[in-house]
């Protein structure tokens, strides 16, 4: 290579599979992987380890994303998290689809739309004796 060129890397080399016009995968290597935040996550820069290691070790290009700790997503600290991490991720040539589920924002859903609340319905079997006379 000539002095002061860069080579390119290429993270994933996916190759398209013959004769599969009708299904939705239609590449060798799908490229999504998920990613489960937990409390780590929300420290400063706590989402670029995951990152750095989805780059350097997997050919994921899009990341699908849920949390699994206490954490509001309407909360504007989670959500300059979440938006920090996808900003670094699209860096490293990775897209993030977070999971903004209502359920975690419960408190703050609660409070803006009272009347749209789930409930629960618990269902159990009992075994019911027959009384004798």
């Amino acid at each position: 290579m000539p002095e002061g060129e860069r080579a390119v890397v290429l993270r994933s080399l996916q190759v398209v599979l013959p004769n599969q016009e009708h299904n939705t995968i239609k590449t060798s290597w799908p490229g999504i992987g998920c990613w489960f935040w937990a409390a780590e996550e929300f420290k400063p820069d706590g989402y670029k380890r995951f990152i750095d290691l989805r780059e350097k070790h997997s050919s994921f290009k899009l990341l699908t994303t849920t949390i699994r700790c206490a954490a509001d997503v309407s909360d504007t600290t989670v959500h300059d998290q979440i938006k920090a991490a996808a900003g670094y991720a699209r860096k490293h040539d990775m897209g993030i689809v977070m999971d903004l589920e209502a359920l975690f924002a419960r408190d703050e859903f609660a409070r803006r739309y009272p009347d749209e609340l789930q409930g629960v319905v618990r269902l159990k079997e009992v075994k019911i004796c027959q009384i004798r006379e």
